[in-house]
Order: structure tokens, then C-alpha cells, then sequence
């Protein structure tokens, strides 16, 4: 099944339902092994155009806790768009191409983004989007070039990394659990996948791009182990595409953080070194549960479960 090409309307801003949950949001994910650092640009709009932006780095170079630095509550005008965004120290000039700035007291970030391959939407999937996560999204790997100063150091950086962009209703509390991945293996191969269990029901959307074509992920194994806090430690992931072909991922994780949700979830995020049958790249790789379950575990400790070293 060929993936159809995203309209560009949906690199501006949509209108927006009135809903508790309703939002629209752009992160532009950034991972640098080599220098011990990842970490995203964020910025987020609600239905009635109240506007946050954020810079957060982790990993071994920031420290044992993420920067996270950012505002919330800004209200901004109606007619504002992504094209010409600014929210506190955010100006972003989003679209087919984009360039930012990002200016904070301890890191500061600019950068352009440009595809390695054509956007892919959740809403291209034969059963549609997941109503709980947006309206739709979607997700495209591209060439980030720029520099990022992190407390007087700076860091010059060209690769390949994600963007996703998403709106509607964002309900996390809805969610039992899920798993979010994106990877890339320099400019040829890109994985996305989201695999969540809402009402008990598991669904499945997402991509693979290499051999200069994108097909719908159509099976999907993975597995991980965790450390005693949750976080995955390895990563391997088997998956099949409605083009015909197998893929194998594997991760090792360098660099992790707590995204802060509401207090009904909890998303574990970790950045990973990755290969991609075989090529060497970068991803990201999320977990999201329900935080009395996380915290049940990490005090009573990690159960042996059948097959594993306990």
C-alpha cells in the first residue's frame, strides 16, 4: 500500500475543538551521542490560543537532571502561525523547511530542519488516526544543522534526526500504555512506530523508509529490558511493512529523562544509539505508564517474568 503525500495546509496551525485536551504541538528531536546530549524543541497551543515553548536537554553532558527550560500560559494572537511562530525565547519558522532560535540563560539552540523523506501521517493508516492522541500527527526524519551552546560550551552539529507535529485531542489519561519510536540510520533509513493499549485494545501505526520507499508498518515485535527505575536499557524491535519487508532494530540507551505530564502518567523518554539492519544511527524511544504502576515497581522491585534472567 503506497503512503499518500501529507498536505502542506497541515504545517500550519488547524482549528481547534473546544475540549480540555485539545492542543496542537511541534518537537523537533535532537540526539548527539558523541557529545553525551539529547534533548527537543517543543512548543504547544491550546484552543484558545494559549501558547508554551521549551528547550530540554538530558544525558550525560547536562547532568543527572534534564534543563528544561520554557514557558506555559502565553496567550498569543489567533492568527499567529507556525510559519512565523514566537513564544518566549522561541522563533521558529516551521514548515516544508524550518529554522529556529531557541535563547535561554543556560542553553540555546539554532538550527534548520529539512525532510530525508516525505512526512508520514497516523491518519494514512487504513484504520485512521487514534482518536486519544490527536485528530492526527505526523512524523518525518530530517537533516538538523546548527549549533547548540550548553553553559558556555558550544556544539556544532549536522545529522539526521525527527520531527513530529500533532492536533486534537491529546487525552494521556486515556491511555493504558504505549511505545513511541523514532529512529533513523543517516538520510536512507527511518523507523516511526506507536504501539498503544487503550481499553485494553493495542494498535499500531507508523513507518519504514529505506530502499527510497515508505510502506505502513503492518507487524510489529519488541522488546526491551528494564533497569530497576524503568528505564530500557536495550532495545530490539522486529517489524514487517505492507511493502513486503522485514526490519531489524536494535538500541542501547545513553542519555534519558521524565517528560512532565499530568500526574496520571508518567513518559520514561530515552535516547538511544540505534542500528538499522545493521547501519548505525540515532532514535528515541518512549514509554508511557500509568505512574502508580511505576511507582508500584520501583518500590517493590522488577518481577522475574518467564524466559528471563531474573
Amino acid at each position: 500500500m503506497s503512503v499518500p503525500p501529507l498536505d502542506p495546509r497541515h504545517y500550519e496551525r488547524h482549528q481547534l475543538a473546544p475540549h480540555h485536551a485539545a492542543r496542537e504541538s511541534l518537537s523537533y528531536m535532537l540526539q548527539i551521542p558523541e557529545d553525551g546530549i539529547a534533548g527537543f524543541v517543543y512548543t504547544w497551543v491550546n484552543s484558545e490560543s494559549v501558547a508554551g515553548a521549551a528547550l530540554c536537554l538530558y544525558g550525560p553532558a547536562v547532568g543527572p537532571e534534564a534543563l528544561f527550560i520554557g514557558v506555559d500560559g502565553v496567550q498569543v494572537p489567533a492568527e499567529q502561525c507556525f510559519a512565523d511562530w514566537n513564544v518566549g525565547g522561541l522563533s521558529l519558522q516551521h514548515g516544508e523547511r524550518t529554522t529556529c532560535v531557541f535563547t535561554g540563560e543556560e542553553a540555546s539552540i539554532e538550527f534548520s530542519f529539512e525532510g530525508t523523506h516525505p512526512p508520514y501521517n497516523y491518519g494514512a493508516h487504513p484504520d485512521g488516526a487514534l482518536p486519544w492522541m490527536a485528530d492526527d500527527r505526523y512524523e518525518q526524519s530530517g537533516r538538523w544543522q546548527g549549533s547548540l551552546t550548553l553553559r558556555g560550551r558550544t556544539i556544532p552539529f549536522d545529522t539526521i534526526s525527527h520531527r513530529d507535529q500533532s492536533w486534537g485531542i491529546r487525552d494521556w489519561g486515556m491511555c493504558q500504555h504505549y511505545r513511541w519510536l523514532q529512529a533513523n540510520a543517516g538520510p536512507d533509513y527511518s523507523v516511526n512506530f506507536t504501539q498503544d493499549v487503550v481499553l485494553g485494545h493495542v494498535n499500531v501505526r507508523g513507518y519504514v523508509y529505506r530502499d527510497g520507499e515508505m510502506a505502513q508498518i503492518t507487524e510489529l515485535a519488541c522488546d526491551y529490558e528494564l533497569d530497576s527505575t524503568m528505564v530500557h536499557r536495550t532495545l530490539e524491535a522486529v517489524i514487517k511493512d505492507d511493502a513486503g519487508r522485514t526490519t531489524t532494530l536494535r538500541g542501547i540507551t545513553y542519555a534519558t529523562m521524565e517528560f512532565p505530564f499530568p500526574p496520571t502518567t508518567t513518559l520514561v523518554v530515552c535516547s538511544d544509539t540505534i542500528e538499522i539492519d545493521g547501519h548505525p544511527g540515532t532514535g528515541q524511544f518512549d514509554l508511557l505508564w500509568a505512574s502508580d504502576y511505576i511507582d508500584y515497581v520501583r518500590a517493590h522491585g522488577l518481577p522475574a517474568l518467564p524466559g528471563r534472567a531474573t
